[in-house]
């Protein structure tokens, strides 16, 4: 997991007022996206003689998907 955040200071309300703009994310070191294989009918051709739609469609992902949040927090008295 990353996180970063960025605090910026608003005077014009107060000294000690802040926003703070917060970033995470979930994403691997490698940032490599796992694809599974494709179902099962791997036929190009079906019996008919036309050509299968469904052949070598990769259409899933055997990890999970990046995820970010984002977050703004004012702080002040």
């Amino acid at each position: 997991m990353v996180s970063l955040f960025k605090n910026n200071p608003v005077h014009r309300i107060s000294e000690t007022f802040n926003v703070q703009f917060d970033g995470r994310s979930s994403i691997s070191p490698t940032m490599q996206t796992s694809i599974r294989p494709p179902p099962g009918n791997r036929q190009i051709f079906l019996v008919t003689g036309a050509v299968n739609a469904n052949a070598g469609l990769l259409n899933a992902t055997s990890t999970t998907s990046r995820q970010m949040q984002f977050a703004l927090k004012f702080h002040g008295e």
